[in-house]
């Protein structure tokens, strides 16, 4: 048997295994450097595909890519029977669980934000935006295993359950999709079931866009290709979630210069609390990782983008004009393009990994979003 470090993948940063979130390399596309944006103005409705690109293409390719995956893999295969009796997850409130000292009263009947994490499955991402967060939202974060063995159904039934049970009791819903999540975040928001469709739906760099990326075409072969050669194959992918502005925040808070959403010594321990056990999350055996690639995203891809005309809530699509993992930027604007109700907010030089970290302030963000469309904030 190989050493147990040949089968695991290692993460020195937060975000290191949304790297992963469908370990996707695509073609750099060409990147305008145009300045953070709030595009929250109206190309809505507006369902022309991209200039000179052609969707169905990459959608056709992977629906070859897998039946293939499917077909081909039984014998790969180490884990547990593709079953839903194997599913390992929970719920649970950040701000409670690490103990954010900071009191809020927003009250009992406050929005709740249900996050759905990337394929790294920690639920923890976002650690610097929760305590903001948390002033105006209740924030209820989902978290997998490592040994999850959920299928995409699974994950949409849970997520589904939250929703359900909040909206039973007269409360406002919005729905943050990070990579991933943003594929199941997707796929709620276009069911004809009022009843776990959130109110709006947030996503943060969709993993959507994988169907459309190089490593996306060839997922099939890769995902058959035994330890230690996988492991190798995809430990370069992890340089392409960072970005230059990152090493500028690590510098600042090493000399103690917050920005303003983590100005105060009880959200600084606050975040120091969850760090440690944000790492701990951050470790994938490649059968793990290989389960959630083909389960997770590949089926969500095939459920979702074919059907973003029928998206039905208000969305805001948040990307970092400097991914390097995945074309972010274009994805943000050609759901604009697809989606009824769609607003953009560009986070202008972010990788896959920043655009969410503590240069951005997701709560005003939010706030303006939801300022500029009074009508659908009264939505039920």
């Amino acid at each position: 048997p190989l050493p147990e470090p040949m089968q695991t993948l290692p993460s020195t940063l937060p975000t290191i295994l949304s790297l992963v979130v469908t370990f996707a390399v695509h073609l750099p596309p060409r990147i305008e450097r145009a300045g953070a944006s709030r595009r929250l103005g109206g190309l809505a409705g507006r369902r022309r595909a991209m200039d000179g690109h052609d969707y169905d293409a990459g959608r056709r390719t992977l629906r070859r890519s897998t039946t293939l995956a499917r077909s081909g893999m039984a014998e790969q295969e180490r884990g547990p029977a593709r079953t839903n009796s194997k599913s390992r997850f929970e719920w649970f409130d950040p701000v409670k669980r690490y103990e954010l000292s900071e009191q809020s009263d927003k009250g009992e009947d406050a929005p709740l934000l249900v996050y759905v994490p990337g394929i790294d499955g920690s639920g923890l991402t976002p650690v610097a935006q929760f305590a903001e967060l948390s002033t105006f939202f209740e924030v209820r974060c989902l978290s997998f295993e490592t040994t999850d063995r959920s299928m995409f159904k699974d994950i949409q039934e849970t997520v589904a359950h939250q929703i359900r049970d909040a909206k039973a009791k007269g409360r406002q819903v919005f729905l943050m999709g990070e990579s991933f999540g943003g594929i199941v975040g997707l796929s709620l928001s276009m069911t004809d079931d009022e009843l776990i469709k959130p109110h709006r739906l947030i996503l943060v760099n969709s993993a959507s866009s994988f169907d459309r990326t190089f490593l996306g075409r060839i997922s099939p072969f890769l995902l058959r290709t035994p330890d230690p050669f996988f492991t190798l194959a995809i430990l370069p992918v992890g340089f392409s979630i960072l970005d230059v502005d990152m090493f500028t925040y690590i510098f600042k808070a090493a000399n103690n210069q917050y920005p303003k959403i983590l100005d105060t010594p009880e959200r600084q321990l606050f975040v120091a609390r969850v760090y440690p056990k944000l790492m701990e999350k951050l470790f994938l055996k490649s059968d793990d990782l290989k389960w959630r690639v083909r389960n997770w995203v590949l089926d969500g891809c095939l459920e979702v983008n074919t059907r973003l005309r029928d998206v039905s809530v208000p969305v805001l699509a948040v990307a970092g004009t400097d991914d390097l993992l995945l074309p972010s930027k274009d994805e943000a604007l050609n759901l604009e393009r697809e989606i009824p109700e769609c607003n953009v907010y560009l986070v202008e030089g972010a990788g896959h990994a920043g655009a969410i970290d503590q240069r951005t302030d997701l709560l005003k963000i939010i706030r303006n979003w939801v300022q500029a469309t009074p009508a659908i904030t009264e939505k039920r």
